[in-house]
């Protein structure tokens, strides 16, 4: 087992999950304002490093729209 390729697998996962939290809290977010969709959706991924420390950093954001069915 290729001990590097493993660790690059597990931080995918862990981004995956990032990627489905923050896209679950925009659609609640956009719920609560009385929206039923969210346009323009941006994820942006950073590394934030304190001391010997390194972290996943994500932001998302997009707007909330309503859409005529």
């Amino acid at each position: 087992m290729n001990p590097v390729k493993g660790r690059a697998n597990e931080m995918e996962k862990q981004i995956d999950l990032l990627k489905d939290k923050a896209m679950y809290d925009l659609k609640a977010k956009a719920h609560q304002l009385k929206a039923n969709g969210v346009v323009g959706v941006d994820l942006d991924i950073s590394t934030v490093t304190i001391g010997q420390i390194s972290m996943l950093m994500l932001v998302a954001s997009g707007t909330a729209v309503v859409i005529e069915e």
